[in-house]
């Protein structure tokens, strides 16, 4: 059975950095399970819960001594931004498939907030809320206002810490507000370009198509196998 596991494994950490097509949402792309269920006599179903039940167990082997939040120091400055990961539309799943469209992003799907160091190495990820909720609102009800509470954070306006300055009613920003907030736009640069690494794992912006109930796994899971990507990976 360990090859069967050792060939589903193979199959999600494909799956999730975009080879091959996505099967439904799940971890591994649709062509992998197919092919180990008829390698091993075994039904694509049955590869596709042993894959399920991998997830979880890769994810917290990945995240064993990687850094985190706690792990920075108080004065570093971290930045934090938000993401929509596509779900499609879920009408048919009650009241888990409503409030999913995003107003500003124009899609269906769920919000996550990405944190990151200076440098613009992954943190971490908080829990997803829905798609229609505000950033703002996403980070109290994702528990980061307490998680980063005295810290130095950079965010954008939609997080609504550190943010740059709006500007006023006559739509003129005097000259030492626009400094500020090129720097600021600078300065948070480093945490789209985590976030657009985060994404090319397939699970997070190929449009999850699992269960709505099944997402945080294959979030932790994602987060888990980059910080591992990027930390095994000496600077």
């Amino acid at each position: 059975m360990w090859q069967l596991a050792a060939t589903t494994w193979a199959a999600s950490h494909a799956g999730l950095c975009g080879g091959g097509h996505d099967d439904g949402g799940r971890l591994a792309p649709q062509p992998l399970p197919g092919a180990a269920g008829a390698f091993f006599n075994v039904s694509q179903p049955t590869v596709s819960r042993v894959v399920r039940s991998l997830a979880a167990v890769v994810g917290a082997a990945a995240a064993d001594g990687m850094p985190g939040v706690t792990d920075v120091e108080q004065a570093e400055r971290l930045l934090v931004d938000g993401t929509l990961c596509p779900t499609g539309n879920r009408a048919g799943e009650g009241r888990q498939g409503e409030g999913l469209y995003s107003g500003k992003r124009h899609r269906a799907g769920v919000n996550t907030l990405v944190v990151a160091d200076r440098w613009g190495r992954l943190l971490d990820a908080s829990e997803s809320t829905r798609g229609a909720m505000h950033d703002a609102r996403s980070f109290s009800e994702a528990g980061l206002d307490r998680i980063l509470a005295g810290r130095d954070v950079l965010g954008d306006l939609g997080c609504g810490i550190n943010t740059p300055l709006r500007k006023p009613p006559d739509g003129k920003l005097p000259a030492f507000a626009q400094i500020n907030n090129r720097a600021h736009s600078q300065a948070r640069a480093a945490v789209e370009r985590t976030i657009a690494l985060l994404k090319q794992w397939r699970g997070l912006s190929g449009g999850y198509r699992g269960p709505l109930a099944r997402f945080p796994v294959t979030l932790r899971t994602v987060v888990a196998l980059e910080k591992f990507r990027i930390y095994e990976t000496p600077f």
